[in-house]
């Protein structure tokens, strides 16, 4: 049966439709990077938001960026990313660059005054993202990471799901899958660069990592979850970048990891694991889980799908992370019989979740936009009043969440590549201390190749071609 909302669901993604005026003091938001990216994330919602503006854009090259900004018509277009940061004029920048210059960049955007939306992941690894939210604090900046797929309806519905209490019961596992087809991506697109912090579990592994940090917390689990094991299936003629990659993880914070393995060593193992059926385990407070992520799938489509089981029912989600463009929860509980020895009632239903029909990029900057005109407001009014002073705590509040929620992502992410027999991904055009995995071997980086001693700490020189910088 076709669906007439869905061509409303697509007119809002392209920014058609009605476009509200702008109001008084709407935030003026600044773009680091002409990208593709930039347009379907900042360009088109912004157009449908009545609190924000894009007004500049830079590019490294000053002719894209003087193109981009005519074709959406944006009044400002820098030839560097340092003079858009220099402008008076912006009070946000979207940073929609390659994984390795997401830190650098927004540091320097912080260090302007500038509030920051970030694309995800948040930096090239856990050690930089503490860096970068550290500035973030002492500055008094909102400083996010872009992760547009949590903020639909369709996410507060699967939390909501799987909070305690809720029709599954107690929740014991939760599975991922975000599979992107060949086809998509080629073989020099930037997702695979070494010396741009690429590889998939730094693209759609991190959509995987969060969904399943965010349900399992929905859920009750205590203390966040932990990468037990992982294994890496390599790009073709690399021996640094993972085209897929298999996680295992739980939320016992006494669940041992299992030891690092040299890259591939173990994927076969875990890919023949993935194809059996788990059970859904005990019914205690902890939560089990896996997930799947690859930018080398060889299906015809994309597949996002998460698998939830708990100690009443299950539930399954299909298109989670773009679910503007369809998607499906698919929930099953059994409840005890009555008397006399009846069988258990089975219920099954579907769900979907669209609110308003806005895209995730909509709901994203809409609540950024929102936060960021509360925490400036609170300071531009102080706390003598106590709506100023609740406005205060609660952009506050925003500032420590945000902080908290990437650094825990790309700690995540970071225990994923040591477990898997990588190293950790490194900021573009630095030099980088990493831990050697046991048992790891050689992993050239340019032209030069290192074996780690078992156990050692080396220093690693960023791959030839990037721009050199002292350690």
């Amino acid at each position: 049966m076709f669906d007439l909302g869905q061509l409303n669901r697509v007119a809002n993604f392209l920014g058609w439709g009605s476009r509200p005026p702008k109001v008084d003091g709407a935030v003026r938001i600044g773009l680091i990077g002409a990208s593709q990216v930039s347009t379907y994330a900042v360009v088109w919602p912004a157009q449908k938001l009545a609190t924000c503006k894009v007004v500049a854009v830079a590019a490294r090259d000053g002719s894209r960026a003087n193109d981009f900004a005519k074709f959406h018509g944006i009044p400002k277009a820098y030839g560097s990313y340092e003079e858009l940061l220099a402008d008076p004029e912006i009070d946000a920048v979207y940073i929609g660059l390659p994984n390795g210059l997401h830190g650098a960049w927004s540091s320097r955007a912080l260090q302007a005054g500038k509030h920051v939306l970030c694309e995800k992941p948040f930096t090239a690894n856990y050690e930089e993202a503490k860096q970068v939210q550290d500035l973030a604090r002492r500055s008094k900046r909102l400083c996010r990471e872009a992760f547009h797929y949590r903020e639909h309806p369709l996410m507060t519905r699967l939390q909501q799901l799987v909070a305690p209490g809720g029709p599954l019961g107690q929740v014991s596992r939760i599975d991922a899958k975000l599979l992107i087809p060949n086809w998509v991506f080629g073989s020099g697109n930037i997702r695979f660069m070494e010396d741009l912090a690429g590889g998939a579990m730094m693209d759609a592994g991190t959509y995987c990592a969060h969904a399943s940090r965010t349900l399992a917390a929905a859920s009750g689990a205590p203390s966040g979850i932990t990468v037990t094991s992982a294994a890496a299936k390599l790009r073709p003629g690399s021996k640094l970048v993972d085209g897929a990659m298999v996680v295992n993880w739980s939320s016992s914070p006494s669940e041992a990891s299992s030891p690092p393995a040299a890259a591939q060593s173990g994927w076969a193992s875990l890919l023949r694991a993935w194809s059996r059926p788990v059970a859904a385990g005990g019914t205690g407070p902890e939560v089990r889980g896996r997930f799947l992520a690859s930018l080398q799938h060889d299906g015809p489509v994309p597949v996002t799908e998460i698998n939830i089981k708990g100690s009443r029912g299950s539930l399954t989600c299909q298109g989670f992370v773009v679910p503007f463009f369809g998607h499906m929860i698919q929930v099953k509980t059994s409840e005890e019989g009555g008397q006399g020895g009846q069988a258990p009632r089975t219920r099954q239903w579907t769900e979907r979740a669209y609110g308003s029909g806005q895209t995730t990029y909509y709901y994203q900057l809409e609540r950024f936009v929102t936060d960021l005109q509360a925490l400036d407001g609170a300071k531009q009014k102080g706390s003598s009043s106590s709506s100023s002073s609740s406005a205060l705590a609660r952009a506050t509040s925003a500032l420590r969440e945000d902080e908290a929620d990437a650094l825990a992502n790309m700690r995540f992410i970071d225990q994923a590549y040591t477990a898997s027999g990588l190293p950790v991904r490194f900021p573009t055009g630095s030099s980088v201390k990493i831990q050697a995995p046991a048992g790891s071997t050689p992993v050239p980086l340019g032209s030069t190749s290192v074996r780690f001693p078992t156990g050692s700490t080396a220093k690693i020189q960023a791959p030839a071609g990037s721009t050199s910088v002292r350690a």
